[in-house]
């Protein structure tokens, strides 16, 4: 019970300094600019701003993968039932247009 809490101590302490550093390399990247090439057009923006974005976008990236994943699960499992479908509606049309011996 003792080793968890003396870890549990351990990862707030090491947690703790992580968001502080992050907190400071913002805090002192505040007013320097840096070059940056958005999509081949270079602008020059704001280095602080351009690590939380940064930020942002490595947290959501997960989320966005995930998400894609899921919609192109769905739509190969609509595109497969269709052709079933599909599958059905011929072999029932084909099994209603064949002629039918009459004696």
């Amino acid at each position: 019970m003792k080793a968890k809490l003396v870890g549990a101590y351990v990862g707030a302490v090491v947690c703790g300094l992580v968001v502080l550093a992050a907190a400071l390399l913002v805090i002192l990247q505040w007013a320097v600019s840096s070059e940056f090439s958005l999509f081949g057009k270079p602008t020059t923006v704001n280095t602080a701003l351009l690590i939380l974005g940064c930020v942002v976008f490595g947290a959501l990236l997960p989320w966005v993968l995930k998400l894609l994943l899921h919609c192109a699960m769905m739509i190969g499992q609509r595109r497969r039932e269709s052709a079933a479908l599909g599958k059905a509606a011929a072999k029932a049309v084909t099994r209603q247009s064949a002629p039918t011996s009459q004696e």
